[in-house]
């Protein structure tokens, strides 16, 4: 009996969460319960501080400086998704 692996090339997205929160316009919120938050500039591409009203909002909003850029690399719209080659097994 011959065992025969074939090998198959195809590309995949990889999909990265964090490019919606670093690349969205910041949103200070609908209510007036205000708190200092941090946002990520993507255009200054830096962390700065704003008024977060306390609801709504979106997902660009930080308790600390430091929070954000850990998350935020310094060009968040360089990728939407990584595009790479993977060689798969597929059987025998």
């Amino acid at each position: 009996m011959i065992l025969v692996l074939s090998l198959t090339n195809f590309n995949h997205n990889l999909y990265l969460p964090f490019l919606d929160t670093c690349a969205v316009d910041h949103d200070g919120g609908e209510c007036q319960d205000y708190a200092l938050k941090w946002y990520y500039d993507k255009e200054q591409k830096v962390c700065t501080p704003f008024w977060y009203g306390g609801c709504g909002g979106n997902k660009n909003r930080f308790e600390t400086q430091e929070e954000c850029e850990a998350l935020c690399p310094e060009n968040p719209n360089s990728a939407r998704y990584l595009q790479g080659q993977v060689t798969k097994p597929l059987g025998t």
